[in-house]
């Protein structure tokens, strides 16, 4: 009887890793379709809304985010500019492959290098004109060795795990290799308000990728301070190399621009 119980258990087993296989390989091979059609949709002048909509990613959905409006705003200057993309992760856990992004990057960006990296394995999603890197985001070896590989990047978006401690952490390791002019995107700071995640209750004292960034926001008038007592330096020095920090539902802005701030009260201004 037991030998029966177990040897089904093998059979139903068997047959549902092949049920995963399946499904994989007619995800890989939808992949490879929109990959294909990008060599002639990304030359039509599409909203970024129907890209992402076609692509079948989460980024602008009806009852998903809304990303694309604040993507193309910061976004438009690039589109036809040769420029290098990297996006911390792929997405595509449990039975998902993944990578919708990587072919909307591709659709938008005609003429970009995308650079994509991921906590598990997704060098199958590698095609011409994108690079894929096993990475975990926590670790300051993985991402330097990436920054190593690849260079300065035009555009950096943290799309990996919503945990406030890695977006800050990947912020401060990454920015450095932005190029000026350059926009880094933090997606997902929801989560900076659930504690499961590492958030905190709105007015609870905590660190969290929003209370992050709105101290990182007054470090850009730091000229104007009339004191420094209790500057913090390692924000300051950030900032310095900041324009704009926009807030949007869900998502962070971050325009790098190295040009030096002069205070007015230094010019006699008030």
């Amino acid at each position: 009887m037991i030998h029966i119980v177990v040897t089904a258990a093998r059979v139903l087993a068997a047959r549902g890793d092949k049920r995963k296989a399946l499904i994989r390989e007619n995800q890989l091979a939808v992949y490879h379709a929109a990959a294909l059609a990008s060599y002639v949709f990304r030359w039509l002048p599409l909203r970024l809304e129907h890209i992402f909509t076609l692509n079948g990613t989460d980024k602008h959905a009806p009852n998903g985010h809304r990303y694309a409006p604040h993507y193309r705003l910061f976004f438009r200057e690039f589109r036809w500019k040769r420029i290098k993309l990297l996006e911390i992760g792929i997405g595509g856990y449990g039975k998902l492959l993944g990578g919708r992004s990587i072919n909307a990057w591709r659709w938008y960006f005609p003429l970009a290098k995308i650079v994509a990296c991921d906590i598990e394995d997704k060098s199958v999603l590698s095609v011409s004109g994108v690079k894929i890197y096993q990475v975990d985001q926590s670790s300051q070896d993985d991402l330097r060795m990436v920054v190593r590989n690849e260079g300065k990047f035009d555009i950096i978006i943290d799309d990996g795990s919503h945990l406030s401690a890695h977006q800050i952490f990947t912020f401060k390791e990454l920015f450095t290799s932005l190029v000026d002019g350059g926009v880094y995107v933090i997606e997902d700071i929801q989560t900076s308000y659930w504690p499961g995640c590492g958030g905190q209750s709105l007015g609870q004292p905590g660190s969290t990728c929003m209370t992050y960034f709105l101290e990182l926001t007054h470090y850009l008038n730091s000229c104007e301070f009339l004191s420094d007592a209790k500057m913090n330096d390692e924000l300051n020095e950030l900032a310095s190399q900041i324009s704009t920090i926009s807030f949007h539902h869900n998502m962070i802005f971050v325009k790098k621009d190295t040009q030096v701030k002069l205070s007015n009260i230094l010019q006699g201004k008030h």
